[in-house]
């Protein structure tokens, strides 16, 4: 059993998602009790995009074992991905209840209430993750985002430039802290973040939109045809 779980983690890990779940139901004809083994087939059927499936998946591993704030935590990202926010919400603070500096769960929780505009209580619980998780880039990039929202747009540059500092790769980060450059009242900066996510992710809509706007902030009409046209 335990040398079935271990292949399958190391599936997992290297995102072969299909070979780890049918590993992961190999050890659970083994032993249908085993709630690691549950809960990971679980959170692969998650990823895999079978969310209903991972939520009785990971139920089931919290019967057998309830004060494991992993498996709240993920059910509750399960639960998330089909619009079950109110749930979501409550498996994050069962999660929190249980481990109040678990960083995966406040951040989590501070994206299902992003989704939900409710900036101010996400705000607080990105901040959490990052105070707990300061090397975890997407903690702040979700934080820059939830502050800008609220308009504390020098905060967000400052999330923003944080994650970039731990991943110089994420457009997310670059597109982001364009946005807010640009409302800073800082164009020349906000088209080179643009430039910066476009030279990594050529074809997102997003930064093209942004870099857009910052032409014609600019007074650059023909670039921002060129820009748009090459969308």
């Amino acid at each position: 059993m335990a040398q079935d779980l271990q292949a399958a983690l190391a599936h997992h890990q290297a995102g072969r998602l299909s070979e780890a779940a049918a590993l992961y139901r190999e050890a659970l004809k083994t032993e249908s009790g085993n709630s690691d083994a549950l809960h990971l087939l679980g959170v692969a059927e998650h990823q895999l995009g079978r969310h209903a499936e991972s939520i009785d998946l990971i139920e089931k591993a919290i019967a057998l074992e309830p004060t494991r704030p992993d498996y709240l935590s993920n059910l509750g990202e399960a639960q998330r991905a089909l619009g079950r926010m109110a749930e979501a919400e409550r498996s994050y603070c069962a999660a929190l209840a249980l481990d109040p500096a678990f960083a995966a769960a406040h951040a989590n929780l501070g994206n299902a209430l992003l989704a939900q505009q409710r900036l101010r209580e996400s705000a607080k619980s990105l901040r959490r993750a990052v105070d707990l998780a300061p090397g975890n880039a997407e903690f702040h990039v979700n934080l820059a985002i939830a502050l800008h929202g609220m308009e504390h747009l020098h905060e967000a540059e400052q999330s923003a430039r944080l994650a970039l500092a731990l991943r110089p790769e994420m457009v997310e980060a670059h597109s982001i802290l364009a946005v807010a450059l640009l409302e800073l009242g800082r164009p020349d900066e906000a088209e080179q973040s643009c430039r910066e996510a476009l030279a990594l992710k050529p074809g997102s809509a997003e930064a093209h939109n942004i870099l857009g706007n910052t032409l014609r902030e600019l007074g650059r009409l023909q670039s921002v045809g060129r820009a748009l046209a090459s969308r």
